[in-house]
């Protein structure tokens, strides 16, 4: 299917392939052994080329969507190329040449990522359906940690990268957040049926006790509540009550046991609260030394032993290290103002235009595509917060909000253009039969 032209079957593949794990899954074991995600990108390369060309052959099927500015003429993208560019120009200098290269070919792989999204989210149907696949992967999680976990906290599923509780809730929570708010986007009578993965996402979460994430679920969702649809209110008092009322029922004991200990005195607060401390203001004065260029990735792990107390410290005597748990720190650190610029700046572009459209949104003047790029908005912004608590640098989940939400205002701005160009068409045609008249 997607090699006939349809480039969201394969990025709904890529993303299949990102939850579904093969090579880490049991069901797996009996599949070559192949780079499913790497495959799925180039299917969806080639679906793209497919489709470039029946559109310059003038398929009439194509007509249907929308027209959307090319990739480098949006903001967030030269942002995040000159993101890539610039992690590239660091591997003069870097501290770890190896951990750095890596990183670097990663975001290299994440461009290639906004590309794809961007080429195969061109109309709403695509928007909803990638946010779909997604909630139905995290209710997976959920799935497993309903069904598998056995105690403590959740932080083991199949997919690499996701193998730690707190990276693990950074990503199902601004999944959560868009799925929510699914159900009140009008698309499909069978909508509700979301409330499954939609449970089962917020059970995961709960039991990853990840502090960090509760944090970041409320303030997106405190955000969201600010810019909720006139006509929607009712229905979102309805669901926040639900959602209450779910959330007190699944909480395990443990995770307020965590919460209170963070928010206690001095005395009380647990080893990992204290340890977030002590690494941000060492953090600090590893950026004071090199504040422009950086030290790039992993620059705290590489320069933790000289700025941090071994007590701190993890790792066997003659190699202890400590990473960052800060995202903001991170990127200082590791690219200096240069690259933290950009990526903060991507942020920033999003955030501004939710409050651009903020009235468009109060008043459902897009339908469910201002739905959606609200709670695209929250979720990155709830990941941020979370992201000052664990560090998300190399997780996929903050490639996958800027993507949505640069698809999505995409669209909206589409739809502007067509209904200026309507009414413009129109009031030439209302000034035409009036001199028709005049003369008549």
């Amino acid at each position: 299917m997607a090699l006939g032209g349809r480039p969201l079957v394969g990025l709904l593949l890529y993303v299949f392939t990102f939850y579904f794990y093969a090579p880490g899954s049991w069901w797996g074991n009996d599949l070559p052994d192949l780079r499913w995600s790497l495959l799925s990108a180039l299917v969806t390369l080639v679906a793209i080329y497919v489709r470039e060309n029946k559109s310059r052959n003038n398929d009439p099927l194509l007509s249907v969507y929308p027209q959307k500015p090319d990739f480098f003429s949006l903001t967030e993208n030269k942002l995040f190329l000159s993101f890539v560019i610039w992690v590239w120009i660091q591997t003069l200098w870097a501290s770890s040449p190896a951990y750095h290269s890596e990183y670097a070919f990663m975001a290299t792989k994440f461009l290639l990522l906004l590309f794809l999204m961007h080429k195969a989210l061109v109309d709403e149907k695509s928007v909803i359906a990638f946010v779909v696949v997604n909630l139905l992967g995290c209710g997976y999680f959920g799935w497993i940690s309903f069904s598998e976990h056995q105690g403590g906290r959740f932080e083991s599923v199949p997919t690499p990268g996701l193998n730690d509780g707190n990276l693990l809730g950074l990503h199902m929570m601004p999944i959560l957040l868009l799925g929510s708010f699914l159900l009140l986007c009008d698309f499909s009578k069978r909508k509700f049926l979301l409330a499954f993965p939609i449970v089962l996402t917020l059970f995961a979460i709960l039991q990853t006790q990840s502090r960090g994430a509760m944090v970041g679920l409320i303030i997106g969702a405190l955000l969201a509540f600010l810019f909720r649809p006139h006509k929607l209110r009712a229905q979102i008092y309805l669901y926040i009550l639900l959602a209450s009322v779910a959330a007190i029922r699944l909480v395990p004991p443990d995770l307020i046991d965590r919460l209170s200990q963070a928010a206690g005195p001095e005395e009380l607060r647990d080893e990992s609260a204290d340890s977030r401390i002590v690494i941000v203001k060492a953090q600090y004065e590893m950026f004071k030394q090199a504040p422009i260029q950086g030290y790039g990735h992993r620059g705290t792990l590489i320069l933790s032993p000289y700025y941090i107390d071994d007590t701190y410290l993890t790792g066997k005597s003659d190699s202890r290290y400590r990473g960052s748990h800060n995202l903001l720190m991170s990127l200082l650190v590791d690219f200096g103002l240069i690259g933290a610029s950009f990526y903060l700046g991507i942020i920033f572009v999003f955030i501004k235009r939710l409050f651009s459209i903020r009235r468009s949104i109060l008043q459902l003047a897009n339908g469910n595509l201002s739905i959606l790029y609200m709670a695209g908005s929250s979720a990155l912004v709830a990941l941020m917060v979370s992201s000052m608590f664990s560090n998300s640098l190399r997780l996929e989940i903050d490639i996958l909000l800027i993507g949505l939400l640069s698809a999505t205002y995409c669209l909206i701005r589409a739809n502007h253009q067509f209904l200026d160009s309507a009414n413009h068409s129109g009031g030439e045609q209302n000034n035409h039969l009036e001199l028709r008249s005049q003369d008549g």
